[in-house]
């Protein structure tokens, strides 16, 4: 297993966010679906590109933090609490930056990030990103 492990992370860190998805940590056939809203895809890399011209590689941190919290999102999409500005929104909160991943579950179980919101500014402006 852990070599699986090490296996599809090389594959995630070639991926990173460039098509939206990112894979699950397992070897088994994925079954939740990730995909990122345009903005939050936006809004992850503005993020990577500001902590990598404060120090060399932080960026680079930044956005590997930012795709374990998605597989974790993804391995268990439900167990993660609701937003306060949103009912239908969920939120996962990266330990080391002070981002959150704010994501909705559709009824196929099936993932759509639609912030990589800061958690000091402008709360709850992804809500139009989240359809009914």
């Amino acid at each position: 297993m852990q070599a699986c492990r090490r296996d599809r992370s090389r594959q995630r860190r070639a991926r990173r966010l460039e098509d939206g998805t990112t894979p699950s940590r397992s070897c088994q056939p994925q079954v939740t679906r990730t995909r990122f809203h345009r903005a939050a895809r936006v809004e992850a890399e503005a993020a990577v590109r500001w902590y990598n011209e404060r120090v060399a590689g932080l960026g680079d941190d930044f956005r590997e933090e930012l795709v374990a919290g998605v597989d974790r999102v993804a391995e268990a999409p439900l167990i993660w609490p609701f937003s306060a500005y949103d009912p239908r929104a969920r939120r996962f909160l990266l330990s080391r930056f002070p981002y959150s991943i704010i994501y909705v579950v559709d009824a196929a179980g099936d993932v759509t990030v639609a912030a990589v919101a800061h958690a000091k500014r402008r709360p709850g402006y992804w809500r139009q990103r989240v359809v009914p």
